[in-house]
């Protein structure tokens, strides 16, 4: 007597792995692929907070150096623009004018650039 054969929806490849075993590890790689995409994106998301963190410490640097220079009253305005223009956007140059006592500001301006 013979007995029904049992089919699966399994097919058999000429090497014989089934097809359940291929789709297992497509999934596998989707999953790890998967994965991969959210570190990365993680990682480009602390990058991008690092920057815009620097850029507002930087903006409010600028910010503090343009009411510092203002406060120099002995400076004419021409002088203001020449002095702000070599000095902006240096960041050492900014945080060590704004680490002066303002009566000294003056003079390291001249001292610098004169």
């Amino acid at each position: 007597m013979l007995l029904p054969h049992h089919r699966t929806n399994a097919t058999i490849t000429a090497d014989g792995r089934g097809n359940e075993a291929k789709k297992k590890r497509k999934v596998s790689n989707d999953v790890y692929i998967g994965d991969q995409m959210v570190a990365a994106a993680q990682i480009v998301a602390n990058e991008i907070s690092k920057v815009t963190s620097a850029i507002r410490v930087e903006h409010d640097l600028r910010d503090s150096f343009i009411n510092a220079m203002a406060e120099v009253h002995e400076l004419t305005d021409v002088e203001r623009a020449i002095y702000g223009t070599k000095i902006m956007g240096r960041v050492e140059l900014m945080a060590a004018f704004m680490t002066l006592q303002p009566e000294s500001r003056l003079p390291w301006l001249h001292a610098m650039f004169n």
